[in-house]
């Protein structure tokens, strides 16, 4: 076998503890708080919804470090930034079933707490990594070092420049 092999099934190997270490995290047996409940609504423990998001980071980042590695820094930063795009699109579709499903049938009391639910459910959603995304996204475009989006390289027409700085976006002027 050679080094590379060998590299590569360790590598795997230690990925596999990683995952099943964050998935265990949800049979943890602790008082993290009793979850998240409010009038907005009640989700599961905290354990289990720490464990799904840290098992979704657990997957994407490796995957998109060796996507990195393999296909050219501009094609990079377009992954980074369809990453970014399809976190933030579900985010949006997240509060807009929110607010034409659960706002028309709630109560006086609970229409106080539109935040928290929105909150609640985004982050209560573990089927879509979409806040997972996001932060794949961003930390795409911190190990590239070229720190600019320019989104009319990749849709003709948009004259905006939007600066992703480590986490930051603000938008200027082309």
């Amino acid at each position: 076998m050679s080094f590379s092999s060998l590299r590569i099934m360790a590598g795997i190997v230690v990925w596999g503890v990683v995952f099943l270490a964050t998935l265990s995290i949800g049979q943890v047996r602790a008082n993290w708080g009793h979850g998240i409940c409010g009038p907005w609504g009640c989700g599961s423990s905290l354990q289990a919804l720490v464990a799904c998001h840290l098992s979704w980071l657990v997957v994407l980042a490796p995957l998109a470090s060796i996507i990195q590695s393999k296909i050219p820094e501009s094609f990079t930063r377009f992954l980074g930034a369809t990453l970014i795009a399809f976190g933030l699109v579900g985010i949006v579709g997240m509060i807009a079933y929110e607010l034409f499903t659960w706002w028309p049938s709630a109560t006086e009391l609970q229409r106080r707490y539109l935040w928290q639910r929105l909150g609640f459910s985004i982050v209560t959603q573990i089927d879509l990594p979409m806040i997972e995304s996001i932060i794949t996204g961003c930390l795409i475009y911190v190990q590239t070092g070229n720190r600019r989006i320019r989104l009319r390289d990749y849709f003709p027409g948009v004259s905006k420049l939007v600066a992703c700085d480590a986490g930051s976006v603000s938008r200027r002027p082309s």
